[in-house]
């Protein structure tokens, strides 16, 4: 399982290897009720560890961000590699309404400046 670290009331969830789906759909609860308990203003997953990103796991971590933001908690994902976005697009998936960053600072500085209405 992935660990939830918090980095001031943003929590980031780095995926460091490959997930089965039953541990997707885990890590997906896991992070929503952590989002609950601690009323998370940001939500960054890192996928910049993982070789690769099936229509699955990109379909959860893309739903998980919606439901976080429906939850008050901005989402953000960082390290979308080349190889992953052209995979992904070739197998049709429609990545919609989260924001993408190539950084973890970049991420960090987009939520930090969103939560404090800049």
């Amino acid at each position: 399982m992935a660990p939830l670290i918090w980095i001031r009331n943003i929590l980031l969830v780095p995926l460091t290897s490959p997930l089965q789906d039953q541990e997707v759909n885990s890590l997906q609860e896991s992070i929503l009720e952590e989002i609950g308990r601690k009323s998370a203003k940001g939500l960054v997953i890192d996928i910049s560890s993982l070789p690769f990103v099936d229509s699955y796991l990109a379909q959860v971590i893309m739903d998980t961000a919606h439901m976080a933001g429906w939850m008050g908690a901005k989402a953000a994902v960082v390290g979308m590699k080349p190889e992953i976005a052209l995979s992904l697009t070739q197998m049709g998936f429609q990545w919609t309404g989260v924001k993408a960053f190539l950084s973890l600072d970049e991420a960090l500085r987009d939520l930090e400046q969103s939560n404090h209405g800049k």
